[in-house]
Formats: structure tokens, sequence, C-alpha cells
């Protein structure tokens, strides 16, 4: 994309992705909008997509190479996206990651070798690969034997080190070509060669004249890659038209080089290596970096006023930094409060475009950052903290999204702003219950209910729609499905009117999912599924967030019960049980525990699965219907199966009973069936019919065919039996 993002106007570079897009519409407008050049915003999985489908299109005219480096310090949705690359892309693609040691001590999960992945350990140079450098670097001639040996054990394998240190010396006229051959000017032994790179980039950087000098800082001020334009713009006036020429001379001298790419109409450099522009960057005084800082923001919105929401992010950490840096050299705060607001919006609003398109571990450090840039008493900083912590809870990091909210609610308290204190409340309760049930369950319902009328007195549309997905989530539980439908419209209706598309479109679903398993018949089910996807096809995200994801074999695990898969059912609930159990969830996880333990039973592995109904139970809130009513229909079997009948009937009776207490046909067919094992194998067999018989009647009530006709078959097979008994003489 570098050739295609140049000095142009944003009008420009549209129509040029729009060319290199020209045959995949779709994924070049996803591509797009997480560049910046446009307003859109779409999922990660979507713009994942349409990077994918780019690389496809262009391995479709030639291999493409794809580099990314330093991939150590890349938020962990870059990541995801190299692994996808790697594992889907069917096409001829090299894909190369630059790295340090880092990345696999903090991402175990990162891929080894195997059949796609192969990982390169750089070993420092040997004697032979130094002196290929070394010819590479001088050029013709050959070198004088005890110089090149001199050179190679004084940079010790090292690239850059031996790089630098022939640059250095060549300048200082050290060294010199002689008669075709590179020898040293005076003995070796005189030759001072500094301890580390860090001080051989110094020492090379101390003896650059003025102009130079200064070239180098500013643009080590923009980073890794700067722009011309950007150089000559914080340079003194005296200096701007010696910029070209000095940047010539740099290159030269091998510390910065043309990227051959334009930003304004100029050239874009690149450091040789982010060790000089870190050297060049510190060599400043602390204040020069503050001020170059902020003109360099200035300067980008000058030069490039339409390609704004490009650099956003950007912007926000020059501006970011400039204030940090005026508070270590003792500004006072109050002093600095445009210039934290200024960054604080930048930040901010990248966060936000990060969270919408489920980017969160960004969304959650761009949030906090733009937080921590305003005083306690700012009217943003809890808004900011919010969303921020509604993104942590998302990633799992439930601790410190409980510190965030408990910091939300206080300084939205302290503001006097009522409407943001309740939203903050909620949310935390939402926590709460997803973290502690056994400590939130039995007041929920009627805190969040008191609180809507205060919201709805507020016009407090986001937080009526988070009360009411709460209320949701908790019906859903229990499996009240008439309440929670009732409480998923209302969700959608209050997210619609505060503009929120994220909790629109994670309400959406919920009407699906009631439909599924509430008393709703499968027909009439059926067609307000397909409602909802026509409706909702333009705009259904599927966010891929962590919790949310480890909450998918909900579906999947009893999906593959139901088509006689247990094996592949386990799969699907042990990889979201260990993603869980990782996170301290303590809600979700005695369902997905309790499910693990039926598809471990079903293998006849009775042993294991009376492990997971233990760690259900223990995890379990008393009015949990969904995991309680599962794990004692699993417990029962268990124990019929060590010839404890009494318990296992008494045990199974219980699920039965707790099953009618919600509007749940399939819970309630499916606790009968485990009634009826229960009874069949204590030899009940009279018993077993009578529950078979009432479990089809629980799923033909609503429509469910596969398990009233498993049902039915077992029906058959318990009458086979009995018929074929010997009949015992009187």
């Amino acid at each position: 994309m570098a050739h295609v993002l140049e000095d142009d106007p944003a009008e420009v570079v549209a129509e040029r992705v729009g060319t290199l897009f020209a045959d995949i519409p779709d994924a070049g407008r996803r591509v797009a909008s997480v560049i910046g050049l446009t307003d859109d915003v779409y999922p990660a999985e979507e713009v994942a997509w349409g990077v994918r489908r780019l690389v496809e299109s262009l391995a479709t005219r030639d291999p493409v190479i794809m580099l990314l480096d330093d991939i150590h310090w890349a938020e962990q949705t870059l990541l995801d996206l190299a692994k996808e690359l790697v594992e889907t892309v069917d096409a001829p693609l090299l894909l190369l990651c630059g790295t340090r040691r880092d990345l696999f001590d903090d991402h175990p999960e990162w891929p080894k070798d195997g059949e796609r992945v192969r990982v390169m350990d750089l070993a420092p140079l040997s004697h032979d690969e130094s002196n290929l450098v070394l010819g590479s670097l001088l050029g013709t001639g050959t070198v004088d034997p005890a110089v090149a040996g001199w050179l190679t054990a004084a940079a010790e394998g090292n690239p850059l080190f031996l790089e630098q240190l022939i640059s250095m010396l060549v300048e200082d006229e050290a060294v010199r070509q002689e008669d075709g051959r590179w020898v040293a000017v005076k003995p070796l032994e005189e030759l001072e060669v500094p301890a580390t790179i860090t001080s051989l980039l110094a020492s090379r950087l101390d003896r650059l004249g003025p102009t130079d000098r200064t070239v180098i800082e500013r643009g080590s001020v923009m980073g890794q890659s700067f722009f011309r334009g950007g150089v000559e713009a914080l340079s003194p006036e005296p200096v701007r038209p010696l910029v070209p020429s000095s940047l010539d001379s740099l290159e030269t001298k091998e510390l910065v080089h043309s990227t051959g790419d334009l930003f304004v109409g100029l050239p874009i450099y690149r450091f040789q290596h982010v060790l000089i522009r870190d050297v060049a960057y510190e060599g400043m005084l602390k204040r020069t970096r503050a001020d170059l800082h902020e003109a360099f923001v200035d300067w980008v919105e000058q030069a490039a006023p339409d390609r704004l929401r490009e650099f956003e992010e950007i912007r926000g950490y020059h501006l970011e930094q400039a204030y940090k840096i005026r508070i270590e050299i003792g500004t006072p705060t109050v002093a600095l409060g445009p210039l934290g607001e200024r960054a604080a919006d930048h930040l901010g609003s990248a966060g936000r475009r990060a969270m919408a398109r489920s980017d969160v571990p960004a969304a959650a450090t761009l949030l906090r950052r733009a937080a921590a840039l305003l005083p306690p008493d700012h009217p943003e900083r809890p808004k900011l903290l919010l969303v921020a912590a509604e993104a942590l809870i998302e990633q799992g990091a439930f601790t410190e999204a409980d510190d965030t909210i408990q910091t939300t609610i206080d300084e939205a308290a302290a503001l006097g702003n009522r409407s943001l204190e309740l939203t903050a409340r909620i949310l935390g309760l939402e926590l709460a219950y997803t973290t502690a049930p056994e400590e939130v369950e039995d007041s929920l319902v009627k805190r969040v209910e008191r609180m809507i009328p205060e919201l709805e007195s507020l016009a407090n549309h986001e937080g009526l729609a988070r009360a009411w997905r709460l209320l949701m989530f908790v019906h859903e539980m229990a499996l009240r499905w008439g309440d929670a439908e009732a409480a998923a419209v209302k969700t959608l209706e209050h997210a619609r009117s505060a503009g929120h598309r994220l909790l629109e479109i994670r309400a959406i679903p919920s009407l699906g999912y009631c439909a599924l398993n509430g008393p709703t018949p499968v027909p009439e089910a059926i067609g307000r599924c397909r409602i909802l996807l026509d409706a909702s096809r333009a705009t259904l995200e599927e966010l891929g967030w962590s919790f949310l994801a480890a909450q998918t074999s909900f579906d999947s695990g009893p999906v593959e019960l139901l088509a006689g898969d247990p094996k592949a059912a386990e799969s699907e609930l042990a990889r979201d049980y260990q993603t869980l159990e990782r996170m301290g969830e303590k809600n979700y996880i005695s369902t997905t525990a309790a499910l693990l333990a039926r598809a471990v039973y079903e293998q006849g592995r009775y042993g294991e699965a009376r492990t997971f109904v233990e760690i259900s139970r223990e995890l379990a809130a008393d009015d949990d219907v969904t995991s309680q009513v599962l794990l004692r229909g699993v417990h029962a079997m268990i124990l019929a199966r060590a010839n404890e009948h009494a318990e296992a009937e008494t045990m199974a009776r219980s699920a039965v009973q707790m099953s009618e207490s919600a509007d749940a046909p399939e819970a309630q067919g499916n606790a009968l069936l485990d009634l009826a094992e229960v009874l069949s194998i204590a030899g009940d067999r009279e018993g077993a019919a009578g529950a078979l018989t009432q479990a089809i009647a629980r799923f033909e009530s609503k429509g469910m065919s596969v398990p009233a006709e498993r049902a039915q078959a077992q029906l058959a097979s318990l009458a086979r039996s009995v018929a074929e008994e010997p009949s015992v003489p009187s």
C-alpha cells in the first residue's frame, strides 16, 4: 500500500485504493476504513477478511512478499491477522515477521515451526559472513586482512555495529583506499572502538555538522520514518533551504535512506536502524523534544487537512509525548490543560473507532491513555474510562475493568453526572454477574429495575440499553426466555435511540437465541430468524472478542451432541472452558463445565465427567437454572452407573422439577431424557417409558423433530426389550 498512499489528496488516494481493489470492492472498503481513508467502521474480522482478499487477489498475478517488522510491539489484533493469513491464504504468500525473543514469552501461542511456519534465529555473523558484509560495504577493492580481522573482531558478529564502525572510520579517514586496497592509516591498536552500539552511534552523530545534526534530530521526532516536508517545517528558518542537501549527506553516511515514497510532494525517509533514530532523539533537550512533537502535529494538520482521520492516532501520540515531557520538566499541570485535552481528543476518537471495529486491545490502551491526559474533574475523562472498562471486560481483564469502573463511578458522581454514574454502575453489576454471580444474583434484577425509572427520567438511552441487556442476560441464564426476549427488544429500542450501534448489533442475535430456546414453536421461530437475518444482514457483526468468543460452544457443543458426535462437542467445549478459566470468569464457565461433563459422559469416561460435574456444582449459583439442570442430569446418570439408584433418581427428578420452573421445552425434554436413562439403568422400564413419553411431548410442543425422533426410537427400543423378555411362569 505504500506507493498508493503517497502525497495526493484523500480523494485521489481513495481512487487509487479503489483501483487496487477494483475486482474486490467490498474488501477495499474494509481495508480503506482501517487506514483512515473513510469514516466507515468495520469489525476486526471483516478488516482481516479484506486484507486476506487483497493478498489473494495480488497473488493471482505474482507471488506476494509481506514484511511485518518489530511485531513484538504489535497489538493482539495484528498478531491474530498475521496468524490468520498464514493459516488461511491459499496463494503464493511469504510473510516475514521480524521480532525479538520477547514475542514468544509474551505470546506462547505464537506458532512455532510447522507445515506453514518456520522460525529462524538470527545468530551473530560468522567470520566469513562478516567478510562478505565488509566487501559489500566497502565496494571495490580488497581489504587488508589485518584490517578485516580487526573490524570483524570489534563488531563481534553484529552487522549494524560493523556497518557503523566502518562508516565512522572512513569518515575519520582512519582507513582509506590505497592502490585498490583498504588499509589502516595508523596502527590498529591505536584505533578507538566504542564499547556499545549505542555509544558508537552517539559518537557518529557527535561528528555531524550543525545542519546535519538539526535535520536528523527533526526526523527522529517523527519516528523511524519521517517526511522531508516535516523536517523543513520543524527546522529553523536558515536551515530549511539546506534540508535536501543535508538529507543527501546523511544518506551517504548510511544513517538514513529515501523510501521512494512521497508525502505532500516531498520524499519520505527512513532511519537505517531504529537505534540510530533513538540515539538522535535522546540527544536533544527534553524541552526541544516537546516543542517539536507539538509543532509536528501543527504541520500535519496544515499540510494534509483532508487526511486527518488517517493521522488521528499519530497526532494523539505526538501531543501525548509533548504533554508527558513537559510534566517531566516540571511544567505545572494546570498550564497543560489545553494540550492534554487536544491529545485526549485524538486518542479518545481513535480508541472509540478501535472499539467499534472490535479491536478491543487497541481500544483499551488508547482510551486509558486518553483519560490519563485529563484531570479527574474533567467531564470527558469518566466517559473515556467507561468505554475503556467495557473493552477490558471483553478482553477478560476483569480486575483492571473493575478498578476502572469504580474510578468512573467516583468521578462521574463528583462531577454530578448522575446519568453517567448510573451507566457505570450497571456495567459494574454486569461485571459482578460475570465474575462473582453468587454475590449479586439475589438482588441484581431488583437493583437494575430500580435504576430504570431514573434512567428514563434522564433520557439516558445508552444506560437503558445496558440495563435491559443485563436483565436479558439474567433471564437467559434462568431460562426465562419470554422475559429475555422482552428485555432484548427493549435493549434494541434504546440502543437505536442512543445511536449505539454496537449495543444494537449485540442484542439482535438474542432475539434469535430466545426463539431457539424458548416456547416459540419452531416454524414461527424460523420465520422470525429469517426476518432478523434479512434485517441485519448489512449490520450484523461477528465481534470475535475473547470473552464473547469463549461462549460460542454454548451453541456448538449441544449441536454436536445432538448430531451424535460427543468427541467434537468436547473439543468445542474444552477450548472455551480453558479460555474462561484463564480469565478467572465465574459465571458462564459453570455452564460450560456442565456441558463438558455431558460430552465426556457420552464417551464413557464417567470419572472425568464427574470431575466436571463437581466443578460446575462448585461454581454454579443456586438460581442458575441452566447449569443446575445440566449438571444434575449428568450427575444422576453417573450415580446410576455406579449402582446408586435411589440417589440417582432423586437427583434426576430434582433436575426435572427445576426445569419445570422455566419456559424452556428443550431443557425440560433433555432433563426427562436423563431421568429416563437413570430409571432404565435401574430396571424401571415403565418409569423410563413414562419419562420418554413426556420428553417427546415437550420436544413436539416446540416442533423439535430431531430430539423427538431420538426419544421415540429409545421408547420403541425399550418396548421391544420388554416384549423380548421371557415370561415368568405363574
